[in-house]
């Protein structure tokens, strides 16, 4: 089954193995991992076991990690998807672009058509997201979404959002 999604900007890909360097040369930019690795910088190995875990994910549950494509260049602007995080887990939406493409709409768009999917193919009730409580970028997201903030875990600065269906 093709995972490809599409906006209107962008084509949202699921990741291949293929992938490894160009998702792990975004999520080792300074402001992707500001928020996504607690600014630290990862190694590449740990971005090839979750490609691993998201091809897997994908055949099995239908949800993982996809990559965002500009429809116009084909250039890798971002990544999204669906993850299990926190405990107890919790699938949620995740997305994140390179700094040269913030404060243009596309992190909206994305998460937008990420959502969409959720809600038509994975059958999702409830969208969930969570993000750090000085992302007010990702909050500001999530907001145009139309998700509300249920909760806060002041030990960790975590928000918690959730979108009814």
């Amino acid at each position: 089954m093709d995972h490809t999604l599409t906006s209107k900007r962008c084509r949202i890909v699921p990741v291949s193995l293929d992938d490894i360097e160009k998702l792990h040369s975004l999520w080792i930019l300074p402001g992707v991992r500001k928020y996504l690795w607690d600014d630290e910088i990862i190694p590449k190995v740990l971005t090839e076991e979750l490609v691993e875990k998201s091809i897997h994910h994908l055949e099995q549950s239908q949800f993982g990690l996809w990559l965002v494509h500009l429809l116009e260049t084909d250039a890798v602007i971002g990544f999204g998807g669906f993850w299990p995080f926190h405990q107890p887990e919790r699938i949620e939406l995740v997305f994140g672009l390179a700094p040269d493409y913030w404060g243009t709409g596309y992190a909206t768009e994305i998460a937008h058509r990420l959502v969409q999917f959720g809600k038509e193919k994975l059958s999702m009730a409830t969208i969930l997201a969570s993000t750090d409580k000085p992302n007010i970028a990702s909050i500001a997201v999530l907001k145009r979404l139309g998700m509300e903030q249920t909760h806060y875990q002041s030990d960790t600065e975590t928000c918690f959002f959730a979108l009814p269906g």
